[in-house]
């Protein structure tokens, strides 16, 4: 083999692969004992370098996104056990060809979080919109076909990321067909499936290829005591006889809850190596109790992988908590933190719906006005509604509607400064075939097929939530409650809650309403030293419909419709 090599060329903001060869000493672990990077050197003479990962036998690969035309040069270097061992080939070119299609992933280059910014951005600066979608299986599960059939649905209806697992998790405790991605002694990391990681690179790759960022999981990291009943199809939607269906041993597949910290940095640095030059944003634990000490022991493992020298250069990462809970204080100072995750969670009453609309976010983001913050579960279309107990309407304990997901979407959009928000469907984020309850989570309800859940209503309705917030400046919005008079969402009545945003000069003001019953806005706050009319135009979060601007006066009402139809009011100063 020569010792030089010219790889496949490649767009702007495309990905070269270097692979090498080495003579690895029997007995070797590749996760630990070799160590390797290539450094590339830019057209202009710019130096970067990027991590080996070993991708099974002697072969060893890195990963880099050429971010200007012309030829590159890269050359490769290992070690093992410290000391320096021979790769073939040890250097080489690339040729980087200019970008001539519509993809914005490689028109305006990968998002990243600038620091101190609350959203994120594509490379040229312009702000990026997440409307994120929950394929937490699907990677792992899915034909060739059946994901490039789920890719493409998602993007028509206006997804821009997917949030999805990278190992065996409570959902999935052998990881699929193409499992198991883990070598394990008991709870010690001892190797991993090369082979199963391919896979995910593919699943990765159609994802870009169609503008979709993708978001993957590193360690799931809940620590469960869900008893789950298996494969048994319940009669009852919402109740279990333990007399008829015996309990199966807790369900604890979770890599970020059983593997030590030492093990859960080797697999998170080595996914990290896989997929950093793909347009993604990691999300280093998912669905965990971060609090107090649990927070101390992933601020140490984000340290270790991440660094604390900020982010230049990589991809954003993020933080995913358990269902309500706010971790913002624990994570504001995080070096490696540019997103700060919640999930307004899968509850029907009225502690879970006050949560998201007035609660510890909504007073406390202020912290966290540097990062992004991100609702990255909101409730699931056509999941049961979970403990609801008081303050629920006539009709509301059942399954979770479109208008509910609508609700909680742009919710999260005007509760802190905009960055994203993340939808979810029953049957697409586990991957089912149908007719029973996804593995771990029976209280959830039995499912419809992942391809009839894809096409549910609330995703439609993604396209007028993207729609209806780029006809603004998202970006510059923020929090403006105290320009609401008049509640109409108080004393129970959840579903109708008003919220309100401005942007930072105060040309133009936001408001949702839950329901069409009105409100009374504060129109002396919003006109400010503005001596002109206040015009408003009301947006159809079902339809995607506008209507004509009008003046808005003091006492405000939705259009004529159903009484729980949802509306956007959009004010401008004219």
């Amino acid at each position: 083999m020569s010792d030089t090599a010219t790889l496949t060329p490649v767009h702007v903001w495309g990905r070269a692969t270097f692979t090498g060869h080495v003579d690895v000493p029997q007995g070797s672990d590749p996760l630990r004992d070799i160590v390797g990077q290539v450094r590339w050197s830019s057209p202009s003479g710019a130096t970067t370098s990027t991590p080996l990962f070993w991708d099974g036998g002697s072969t060893w690969k890195s990963r880099t996104v050429l971010t200007e035309p012309g030829r590159w040069s890269f050359e490769a270097s290992a070690t093992h056990s410290g000391k320096a061992v021979s790769i073939t080939p040890a250097q080489g070119e690339v040729e980087c060809e200019p970008y001539e299609g519509s993809n914005p992933l490689y028109m305006r280059g990968h998002p990243r979080h600038r620091p101190g910014s609350s959203h994120l951005e594509y490379a040229d600066g312009t702000p990026f919109l997440w409307i994120g979608d929950t394929a937490w299986n699907g990677p792992m599960v899915a034909t060739d076909e059946d994901w490039n059939h789920y890719v493409g649905t998602r993007q028509s209806q206006g997804v821009t990321v997917s949030q999805f697992v990278t190992s065996s998790w409570r959902a999935l405790p052998d990881a699929g067909p193409h499992g198991p991605p883990l070598v394990l002694d008991g709870n010690s990391l001892m190797g991993i499936n090369p082979a199963f990681f391919d896979i995910l690179d593919a699943r990765l790759d159609t994802l870009v290829d169609h503008g979709i960022v993708g978001v993957p999981v590193l360690l799931w990291a809940i620590e469960t005591t869900e008893i789950d009943p298996g494969d048994v199809v319940l009669i009852e939607d919402s109740t279990i006889d333990p007399d008829t269906v015996p309990p199966q041993p807790v369900i604890e597949h979770n890599p970020g809850q059983f593997l030590s910290e030492e093990d859960a940095v080797v697999l998170a640095r080595y996914l990290v190596a896989r997929w950093h030059a793909h347009p993604v944003v990691f999300i280093l634990n998912g669905d965990g109790d971060y609090a107090g000490e649990k927070a101390e022991r992933w601020h140490r493992i984000g340290r270790e992988v991440f660094g604390t020298d900020g982010n230049a250069g990589r991809p954003p990462v993020a933080v995913h908590p358990g269902g309500i809970q706010w971790v913002g204080p624990e994570f504001a100072d995080e070096p490696w933190v540019d997103i700060i995750g919640y999930q307004s969670g899968h509850g029907g009453g009225i502690l879970s719906w006050r949560w998201l609309q007035d609660g510890p976010l909504t007073k406390e983001a202020h912290a966290n006005s540097h990062q992004a913050i991100i609702n990255l579960e909101a409730c699931y279309e056509d999941h049961n509604r979970m403990y609801v107990m008081i303050g629920v309407p006539a009709g509301w304990v059942g399954r979770f509607t479109a208008r509910d997901t609508r609700r909680a979407l742009y919710g999260s959009f005007l509760v802190s400064a905009p960055a994203g928000a993340t939808y979810g469907a029953h049957g697409v984020w586990a991957w089912d075939e149908g007719g029973k309850r996804p593995k771990g989570h029976y209280t959830t309800g039995v499912t419809k097929s992942w391809r009839e859940a894809l096409e549910l209503p609330g995703a439609d309705g993604l396209r007028h939530l993207r729609s209806h917030l780029q006809s603004m400046p998202w970006w510059d919005l923020r929090p403006a409650q105290s320009l609401v008079l008049t509640q109409p969402g108080d004393n129970g009545r959840f579903t109708s809650w008003v919220t309100a945003a401005q942007d930072v000069s105060g040309s133009v003001t936001a408001v949702y309403f839950g329901s069409s019953e009105g409100t009374t806005l504060d129109l002396d706050a919003i006109r400010g030293d503005h001596a002109g009319s206040l015009m408003g135009e009301w947006r159809n979060p079902r339809d995607g419909s506008v209507s004509d601007p009008s003046e808005i006066s003091e006492e405000v009402t939705p259009p004529e419709g159903e009484a729980l139809d949802d509306w956007l009011l959009v004010i401008r100063r004219s």
